[in-house]
This record gives C-alpha cells, structure tokens and sequence, in this order.
C-alpha cells in the first residue's frame, strides 16, 4: 500500500477550514478516515470524493441572459384594464405596487 494518507492538518488546509472541522466531519461519517491508535488520516481519494460530493448545482440564470427561463406575459382582457387577481386584492382593500420603485402609502397611526 503506496498511499501517502494526510494528517488532518493538511486536509484543513487544502480545504482552507479549520482541524476541529475536519475532525466533526470525520466524527460524523460524512469524510471517511483511518484511525489507527489516536492517530487519525485521511485518503486523498476520500478527499478527492468528498469535495465532489459537496459541489452545489448553478444557480438560474438572471432573466434576458442566455439560457434564461422564458418570462411569461398576462394579457389583461377586463374591459377596466386590470387582471383579475388586481380586482380580487382592490376589493380587498389591498393596493398593490405598479412599479418596482414605488411603495403603497403609510398608514396613520391611530
């Protein structure tokens, strides 16, 4: 067995986290180690599976940059001009944003 094992203080540097992490990781089973008599090492082929296995997905994409989610636009067919859903929230007594920049009015307080 030609395999040079890592103590946990290389780990942590390669990782740039800390010992007492690596040793939590290995405590709990998620990085797989070798104990022999207080010693504790790692495999580099462990290592190597264990940063893969925490790789994260991209996330979307911002719309209007390539490979962005189509946006959907609601046609309004209300003789008033608005949607549906605005008349249920006016009803409501609820008044609703029509720009990004603009904030529905405070209410006095009593």
């Amino acid at each position: 067995m030609a395999t040079n094992l890592l103590t946990a203080a290389e780990v942590a540097k390669q990782l740039a986290v800390s010992q007492r992490f690596i040793y939590d990781l290995a405590a709990r089973g998620d990085l797989p180690s070798i104990r022999m008599g207080g010693a504790v090492r790692f495999d580099p082929k462990d290592l190597e599976r264990f940063v893969k296995s925490c790789r994260q997905r991209a996330a979307q994409p911002m719309p209007g940059y390539p490979g962005a989610p189509k946006v959907v636009n609601v046609r309004v067919s209300s003789p008033t001009g608005e949607s549906e859903l605005a008349a249920y929230f006016r009803k409501a007594g609820v008044r609703l944003q029509t720009r990004l920049n603009e904030r529905p009015p405070q209410r006095k307080k009593p």
